[in-house]
């Protein structure tokens, strides 16, 4: 991994972090969630990056991929979980990182705390050559030792240029992967802990989607000229239905429809399977030849 690749990727992860804690001193009582996830994503593009995906503001027993849609009017609660899950990247390299709030109460701070220990355990014995059973066992260890589950089914992943899941999932769980961590990689490894099941299920309502086949065939040209305005703007990486309504007032039905077609991806909200609340920690790391650097750091040092 040459110096350039490895400067652009501390630079998005640098600016992740702060929008990430950015986001985090918006969720308030009473705040929309629409404009919380507008402020994260502008603040990213203010500071000289690009989202890699829509701000994530799931709450309780969603664990992941709640973005808001056009029009949505959900505000936080007193009790809310809210996970504030964030990406930016500089070129495509990306920082990808979370950390779960309560709104005005403490009655989930130990759960919360568990996925913070989960991971802060995993980057403890994350090095070059350390199997991924290893490193879901250690997490798996800290998350039940603290009277929670982990959540089976959901992973950490490695990063390539514009792929934001490039291949290798790094679990939270022992018994799920093989293989190793090898030098010269990117990596996002986000534990999730629950007082729930244990592992998530589809919740529907998607409100982020993926260009799924460029080089799709559509013949009717209003449906073509919105295909190709997805992917000069997004490319492979995931986008939020609401940034697409700048482009046509319609478009979560013509999103809808190139689901159908074959064109998109569709990202359901993945919601605990007995809602159970759910709590997620997450930092991008690169993995190499002289060592583990985090390159999701804040200001304040989360």
């Amino acid at each position: 991994m040459d110096s350039d690749v490895i400067e652009k990727y501390r630079k998005a992860g640098k600016i992740a972090a702060d929008a990430r804690e950015y986001g985090i001193s918006l969720v308030k009582e009473g705040a929309l969630a629409f404009e919380v996830a507008e402020a994260i994503e502008d603040f990213i593009r203010e500071k000289g990056a690009k989202p890699a995906f829509p701000a994530n503001l799931s709450v309780n027993h969603e664990a992941a991929h709640y973005t808001p849609i056009h029009g949505d009017r959900r505000r936080f609660k007193t009790g809310d979980v809210v996970k504030v899950d964030v990406g930016a990247h500089v070129d495509g390299y990306i920082g990808d990182t979370s950390r779960t709030v309560e709104v005005g109460t403490n009655r989930y701070s130990r759960l919360i705390r568990a996925a913070e220990e989960g991971l802060n355990t995993a980057i403890d014995v994350i090095k070059v050559g350390i199997s991924l059973e290893d490193i879901g066992r250690s997490v798996e260890t800290v998350i039940k030792g603290m009277g929670y589950r982990p959540i089976e089914n959901l992973t950490g992943h490695s990063l390539e240029q514009y792929e934001l899941h490039s291949g290798t999932s790094i679990p939270s769980v022992s018994g799920l992967e093989k293989g190793k961590i090898w030098d010269e990689i990117a990596i996002a490894v986000e534990p999730f802990a629950t007082d729930g099941a244990g592992y998530i299920v589809s919740g529907g309502n998607p409100g982020i989607y993926r260009v799924y086949d460029t080089h799709m065939d559509i013949s009717d040209n209003k449906l073509r000229e919105f295909y190709d305005w997805l992917v000069e703007n997004f490319g492979s990486l995931p986008f939020a239905e609401r940034w697409c309504h700048e482009f046509d007032k319609k478009a979560d039905k013509i999103l809808k429809k190139l689901v159908r077609k074959g064109g998109l991806h569709a990202y359901d909200v993945l919601v605990e399977a007995r809602k159970g609340i759910v709590s997620q920690r997450e930092k991008t790391m690169l993995v190499l030849k002289d060592g583990v650097t985090i390159t999701t750091e804040a200001e304040n040092g989360l």
